[in-house]
């Protein structure tokens, strides 16, 4: 491994801003990000993000991290939880009071981070999500349903070593941060470059992640909201859209389980059977999130704004002619039709609200994209950012994304308050990286497990309008499910089994 950053270059950043990075470089053409990842101690935390478009083309860029310099944690109406460490040991406890979304921005800032162009700009800043209910620091919703288990609303954190696999040139760079308060700046590099070399070690004696003990007997699913009850929901809501409430609504349905296997071992398995544009898995002390998500939530680079929204789905057959008649039927549904461009310009709106005068427009217009079980109908909206505003006000615009909630968004979310029996957590929220230049890469929690301790759950959702057929939303339902129940059944039952 050769260290790029020199001793100068990180001085003189350190004399500009509170933290800096120390960046080296190897070779990766004998390591994946998967057993990189594997290699890291199990007993911190660690996050792996890869990418794979149209279901079999990879990404250029995977990121792998271990470890925790500063992390941010908290629920709306309580305080804002920031941590820091070094060397893996606690050194500091801070609690904001305020809005826990504006706090954390504010805090993101008070970082002041340098930045390196050697390295791309979403490899610096912090990994985690933003949960649904995050909402609640930009609309007065109704407190009518109990919190979904321990997960907080907010909550990410700036690894203490991060890897960024460039698979073009099949090198890696690796990543650490000094931080300038904490010791003299001489010292302080050298303990940062002894930190990539150490990790680059541990990384050149990884080997296969050992094979699963899976579980026992077959993996047994609980319904929070059985399908009869969901029906009766979507009944209800199209009494609301008659109503003349609202134009549409997302009502999801959970699905819970015991849970004893790897997360690790769960990611591997999704992965394979339904690669997505985004893959995260991350591990924060008892708590996993493992997503495939097809959807971006948005994307800010530079002053661009995109987003990408996802309306209208048929369950996949297995034959390539059948799947060609199916989409055709998708895409001339006149139903499909009209609550797709209904939700195409909510996305228009949101982004609207935070970029220049005329600066939005829809790139791509209803094509279709097709992944393991299930083929979508997807829009591309973009925008240029106004000046002044950041990735932060475009979260504030944006969140939830239409394609999870509804329209009009406010009250459609009233309304699955209303429908739903518990709050959502990180489903429907967004998993992914918001970097310290402002920029930001989200995707939309769904087709994802959120792992607590030895329970799990995961949530999927259909659009309801006002000829929508329950049967046909609950079918929607179980098509969107699929990837996640084969993928438990596939890790539950691993014992034993040819995959590992």
């Amino acid at each position: 491994m050769k260290i790029l950053t020199s001793r100068t270059e990180a001085l003189d950043s350190l004399k500009k801003h509170r933290i800096v990075p120390v960046i080296g470089e190897a070779l990766s053409d004998l390591l994946t990000p998967p057993a990189a990842y594997a290699a890291l101690s199990q007993e911190r935390p660690r996050f792996l993000l890869e990418s794979a478009t149209g279901g079999d083309r990879w990404g250029r860029y995977s990121f792998v991290g271990s470890g925790v310099l500063v992390s941010f944690s908290g629920s709306v109406g309580a305080p804002l939880r920031i941590e820091r460490f070094r060397e893996g040991r606690r050194t500091e406890v801070t609690e904001r009071t305020g809005d826990l979304f504006s706090e954390f921005s504010q805090a993101m800032a008070e970082l002041d981070a340098g930045m390196d162009d050697r390295i791309p700009v979403f490899a610096q800043g912090v990994v985690g999500y933003f949960g649904y209910d995050i909402v609640r620091c930009f609309e007065r919703l109704p407190e009518a349903l109990p919190a979904a288990d321990d997960f907080p609303d907010l909550s990410f954190f700036l690894p203490e070593v991060m890897v960024v696999f460039d698979h073009a040139i099949q090198r890696l760079k690796l990543l650490t941060w000094i931080d300038r308060e904490e010791g003299s700046p001489d010292s302080l590099f050298d303990e940062a470059t002894v930190r990539l070399a150490s990790f680059w070690q541990a990384l050149s004696l990884s080997r296969p992640p050992e094979k699963p003990s899976g579980g026992s007997g077959k993996l047994a699913l609980r319904e929070t909201t059985d399908a009869e009850s969901f029906k009766r929901s979507v009944e209800r809501a199209k009494e609301h859209i008659r109503a003349g409430d609202i134009f549409q609504v997302v009502l999801s349905r959970r699905f819970e389980f015991d849970w004893e296997a790897s997360p690790l071992t769960l990611y591997r398995v999704l992965r394979s059977i339904n690669p997505s544009p985004y893959l995260f898995l991350i591990e924060q002390g008892e708590r996993a999130l493992v997503g495939s998500s097809p959807e971006l939530f948005v994307r800010v680079s530079g002053r661009t704004v995109d987003l990408r929204p996802i309306a209208g789905t048929v369950r996949r057959s297995g034959d390539a002619q059948e799947d060609e008649r199916r989409s055709q039927a998708l895409l001339s549904d006149p139903k499909e039709r009209a609550e797709h461009v209904m939700l195409v310009d909510l996305g228009r709106n949101d982004v609207g609200r935070v970029a220049t005068k005329g600066g939005v427009e829809v790139s791509e217009m209803m094509v279709l994209e097709r992944y393991s079980h299930v083929i979508h109908i997807v829009s591309h909206v973009k925008g240029l950012l106004a000046p002044g505003k950041t990735g932060y006000d475009v979260i504030r615009a944006a969140h939830p994304a239409g394609t999870l909630s509804g329209a009009p968004k406010v009250r459609a979310m009233e309304i699955i308050e209303e429908l739903e029996t518990i709050r959502r957590g990180p489903y429907a929220g967004c998993v992914g990286v918001v970097a310290f230049s402002g920029e930001i890469d989200l995707a939309i929690a769904i087709r994802s497990v959120f792992l607590s301790g030895k329970k799990g759950f995961f949530q999927a959702g259909a659009g309801i309008v006002a000829d929508s057929e329950p049967e046909k939303e609950n079918q929607e339902i179980l098509a969107k499910a699929q990837a996640m129940v084969r993928a438990l059944e596939i890790t539950h039952a691993s014992e034993g089994s040819w995959l590992f």
